[in-house]
């Protein structure tokens, strides 16, 4: 693995890792964490498709609450930035809990 890769690679499971913290809403964080997410998959992929309608069921069984796949996912329907998505899904998780 070349050092961009693996500087890549570290940098995706920072942001992975700090997606699934579950500090408080008062610190910036989502107050819905991506495991209480994926536990909720049923009830939250409703409100996926309501935001994302170009979703089919196919990309709602792969994503099923993992934020990663998620992403990818957003990234390849939408054309969407990868920073886009970021922010995207943590302003979904704020939502979630409102």
């Amino acid at each position: 693995m070349g050092f961009i890769a693996l500087a890549f690679f570290i940098a995706r499971r920072v942001r992975v890792m700090q997606s699934t913290d579950s500090a408080p809403a008062s610190q910036g964080e989502p107050n819905m964490n991506w495991d209480q997410i994926q536990g909720n998959w049923k009830y939250v992929s409703g409100k996926v498709r309501q935001k994302w309608g170009k979703l089919t069921d196919d990309d709602l069984t792969t994503i099923a609450g993992r934020r990663e796949q998620f992403a990818g996912i957003l990234q390849e329907r939408y054309g969407y930035a990868r920073e886009q998505v970021e922010k995207s899904l943590d302003d979904f998780a704020l939502e979630l809990k409102e």
